[in-house]
């Protein structure tokens, strides 16, 4: 099992005028939050203050991330190595 977390971020406005423009970023790419929100924002700046929306997210445990939102502890997880990702990440899909 490789686990690769990846996200697809459109925006709110977009979506709400019938587009579903973004991008899948690969979160592995980035070291925290803060990096990862740049990014996003380079990708919307054609919006003066986009509200991202998740639209599909996949290689993330369950509970670390909605669609408006990742939670502190995945960027915690998203730390740790592959080995303990896949085992926390089984544990999540056993347990809910």
């Amino acid at each position: 099992m490789n686990i690769e977390p990846k996200i697809y971020v459109g925006t709110y406005a977009k979506y709400n005028n019938g587009s579903i423009k973004g991008k899948w970023f690969d979160l592995s790419d980035f070291s925290d939050e803060d990096e990862f929100a740049d990014a996003c924002n380079d990708l919307h700046s054609d919006e003066n203050d986009p509200e991202f929306m998740f639209q599909d997210f996949e290689g993330i445990p369950d509970g670390l991330a909605s669609e408006s939102s990742l939670t502190p502890e995945f960027w915690e997880w998203n730390e740790l190595d592959e080995d303990d990702k896949k085992i926390l990440f089984a544990y999540g899909e056993c347990i809910g």
